[in-house]
C-alpha cells in the first residue's frame, strides 16, 4: 500500500515550492567553492544540464503544491473538486507551519478546499472526515494527515 496527500480544490490555487531544492546548472556547480560532490564527477556530465542542489539536508522536506497530472487510479472517487494538486513534504513541525501560512495566505475566502490522505493499493478505503473553519486547523489536524484516511473540509 501507498499513502498519498492532496490538496483538493473549487478552483485554481498557487504552486508552491519549498522542498529545498534548486536547481543550478553543472557549469555552476563547477565553480563552486568548496564544490559539493555528486554521484558521479561533474566532468563527466553536459555543463549545461540541471542538477537539483540543496546546501544542507536540513533545508530539505519543506511544503510542495503542485498540479497532480497523473492521478492514481480510482482517485476520483474520493474526490470530487475539479482543482486536485499533491500535497508533498516532510509532515514535520516546519512543514505543518508552512502548510498554515499557505491556507491563510494563498486561498481566498469562500474557496472551497480539501486535503486529503489516502492509501492506494487494498481496495477502497474507508475515509474520516473533518470540518474545520481555516482559523481553527491546527498542527495535530496536520500530522493525522502523515498516517490516516482523512479528508480535512477548511471552509
Amino acid at each position: 500500500m501507498s499513502r498519498y496527500t492532496f490538496i483538493a480544490s473549487s478552483d485554481p490555487l498557487a504552486e508552491i515550492d519549498l522542498s529545498g531544492f534548486i536547481k543550478l546548472k553543472v557549469k555552476d556547480i563547477k565553480t563552486m567553492n568548496p564544490q559539493p560532490k555528486g554521484p558521479i564527477p561533474w566532468e563527466e556530465l553536459d555543463d549545461e544540464a540541471e542538477v537539483l542542489y540543496a546546501e544542507k539536508e536540513t533545508d530539505l522536506g519543506g511544503l510542495q503544491i503542485g498540479r497532480c497530472e497523473n492521478p492514481p487510479y480510482d482517485l476520483d472517487f474520493y474526490i470530487q473538486l475539479p482543482k486536485i494538486y499533491w500535497l508533498e513534504g516532510n509532515f514535520d513541525e516546519r512543514w505543518t507551519n508552512q502548510l498554515m501560512e499557505y491556507t491563510k495566505t494563498k486561498i481566498p475566502d469562500g474557496q472551497l478546499v480539501e486535503l486529503w490522505s489516502i492509501w492506494f493499493g487494498d481496495g477502497f478505503q474507508e475515509i474520516a472526515h473533518k470540518q474545520l473553519e481555516r482559523g481553527q486547523i491546527d498542527g495535530r489536524d496536520l500530522q493525522r494527515l502523515a498516517t490516516e484516511n482523512l479528508c480535512i473540509h477548511l471552509r
